[in-house]
């Protein structure tokens, strides 16, 4: 080899390392540094769930942006920032930590349904994963930009990437597995997916079982509450429910005199492998035997209908000997031994208090369509396709239909909570949380007191101020508008729309209001797939459809139907001797 040639060498090896040096200086790069997620590992990203859950931040970017919740945010370069729905925000938590510890990370990227149906996000049969992205670093300088990995995941991770079967191939090619119902298992960190397109975040854990969530929101913005019935359960091929992440680790990767790891391909862990991994909560604690008889075919059921796809919703959980519905399951499940559970002051001052945080998103929704003033604006002629999505950017932004369907089951879940807690009141049972000589006292006194904390103040079509409460709104609940275009007053349920009130500037608003009414007691998102009609067949369609009887939903009243309980049945015994 001559000199020419020699030193043509040497300049190309210098530019070659001055390139791989200014890629390395790259301070997006994600330089794998761990072949797996170690127990530690572990544990760590279960701290940035807390923190993040424990903070009073309101937003996806003020979270990420914030060092009280996010103690890794003095690293991160500057400008790098956060926006992002509930379905983003797990992925972000998750791929951020990966990206700050060096370790490896793959999430699926494309979904598609299995029966066909165009949209993932509500498929009736659930979805399959058809691709994925893995972030390796294929050779030295060619790590991942972690801008990338946050921009894949806003733009192709959404709600129906959790919609999986578990079993579903194999499960080794989902990101998220269903757990069995335990601490340790249900952990900070874990996820609960509501079919209802929503994702939420487990952060704490109470000893009493509750569990405590934070979420994400379309508009970005961070919200907290209890788990309970407003987070439907269903058949595994929905994928509801509690779900971990699925342990991924790198094989096949070299390392590199600075530690890194270089090629090698991403492996995602068996279901049989997972110590936590069950279909407990869709089959119960006893699941139906294998051998055991199928029942007679009821009239009319298809012949080619799966006799054990509607096993679920006869599914028996126990504990400790007693049957209970899933929630209570979960909680007496979740409860610190030792820890009385079933109290009905914790239950209605918890309950009341997720309530308040739902009603102060809807002050600001409804604020929103006052100062834009959609109320002094003419109704558009037809309703959008769902009232529940929106078919344009006005109703998406200021239509609060969802968020009251939310609200509506919050109050529903609440009341058919105390009310069975009322019951077991009325027959003694030793196994109720409540020692006092007055319930209802007692829980006249935890409304008074919630009413008082719960700040609910919202503006008239006037702009003036107006005070209404917990208690207003439980027994007005059925009457609250989800329509943009309806004044304030409409919006929260007041009997405004008769006798030419000062808010209605035309009859229409308040025909539109009427023809409304059986969407207003729909709590069930899946009731109102078509709603896309005019006022004269909206009108129509609540007859034709059946104006449904509205489920119990008013506390206060129940609070203050509550009775003093007769005697104990031993001394009814002794009484009748």
């Amino acid at each position: 080899m001559g000199w020419g040639e020699v030193l043509r060498y040497i300049v190309f090896a210098c530019v070659y390392l001055s390139l791989v040096g200014a890629a390395s200086a790259n301070p997006y790069a994600w330089k794998i540094t761990k072949e797996s997620w170690s127990a530690a590992d572990e544990q760590e990203f279960q701290q940035l769930v807390i923190r993040m859950g424990e903070s009073d931040c309101a937003t996806v970017t003020e979270c990420m942006a914030d060092p009280e919740a996010n103690p890794y945010r003095k690293s991160d370069p500057p400008g790098l920032s956060f926006t992002g729905d509930c379905a983003d925000f797990p992925y972000y938590l998750r791929a951020y930590f990966a990206w700050k510890k060096g370790l490896p990370f793959a999430f699926a990227d494309i979904m598609a349904t299995r029966d066909g149906t165009p949209d993932p996000r509500f498929s009736p049969k659930g979805n399959v994963v058809v691709s994925r992205t893995d972030v390796v670093t294929p050779y030295p300088g060619a790590e991942k930009d972690f801008r990338w990995v946050r921009t894949r995941i806003k733009d192709y991770v959404y709600s129906a990437t959790f919609r999986t079967h578990p079993e579903l191939n194999g499960g080794a090619d989902t990101d998220t597995y269903p757990i069995k119902i335990g601490r340790g298992a249900i952990r900070p960190g874990t996820m609960i997916y509501d079919i209802n397109a929503h994702v939420v975040i487990v952060y704490e854990i109470k000893p009493d079982g509750r569990i405590l969530w934070v979420d994400a929101n379309p508009d970005n913005s961070v919200t907290r509450g209890v788990y309970g019935r407003g987070i439907p359960r269903t058949a595994a091929d929905l994928g509801s429910g509690f779900r971990n992440w699925r342990p991924v680790r790198l094989v096949g990767a070299t390392r590199q005199a600075d530690g890194s790891l270089i090629g090698g391909r991403i492996e995602l862990a068996k279901n049989d492998v997972l110590a936590d991994y069950s279909v407990e909560q869709y089959e119960g604690t006893h699941p139906q035997a294998e051998e055991e008889p199928k029942k007679k075919r009821r009239w009319g059921k298809k012949k080619d209908e799966d006799p054990q796809k509607e096993a679920w919703l006869t599914a028996r959980f126990v504990h400790d000997g007693h049957d209970h519905n899933f929630y209570e399951y979960v909680r007496h499940t979740m409860a610190l031994d030792g820890v009385d559970v079933p109290d009905p002051l914790v239950a209605l001052r918890s309950g009341l208090k997720n309530i308040c945080s739902q009603l102060q998103s809807r002050i600001e929704l409804v604020e929103g369509a006052r100062k834009a003033r959609l109320h002094r604006t003419e109704h558009p002629p037809k309703l959008p396709k769902s009232i529940f999505k929106g078919d344009d950017e006005i109703w998406a932004t200021h239509a609060s239909a969802t968020l009251d369907a939310q609200i509506k089951q919050s109050y529903v879940a609440l009341h058919e909570d105390i009310s069975a807690k009322v019951t077991r009141y009325y027959a003694w049972d030793d196994n109720l949380a409540y020692s006092g000589i007055s319930l209802k006292r007692d829980l006249a006194r935890i409304m008074e007191e919630e009413n008082a904390a719960c700040d609910l103040v919202y503006r008239t079509s006037s702009g003036r101020k107006q005070q209404i409460s917990l208690s207003d709104v439980g027994a007005r609940l059925f009457d609250l508008s989800f329509d943009p275009y309806h004044c304030p007053e409409m919006r929260w349920g007041e009997n405004t729309f008769e006798e030419g009130h000062a808010c209605i500037r035309d009859e229409a608003k308040a025909d539109w209001y009427r023809a409304q009414r059986f969407m207003r007691r729909m709590t069930d998102t899946s009731d109102a797939r078509n709603t896309g009609y005019g006022l004269t067949m909206v009108g129509l369609s609540g007859p034709r459809r059946g104006l449904k009887k509205t489920p119990p939903a008013d506390v206060g009243a129940l609070v203050a139907s509550v009775t003093l309980r007769p005697m104990p049945p031993e001394f009814q015994r002794t009484a009748q001797r």
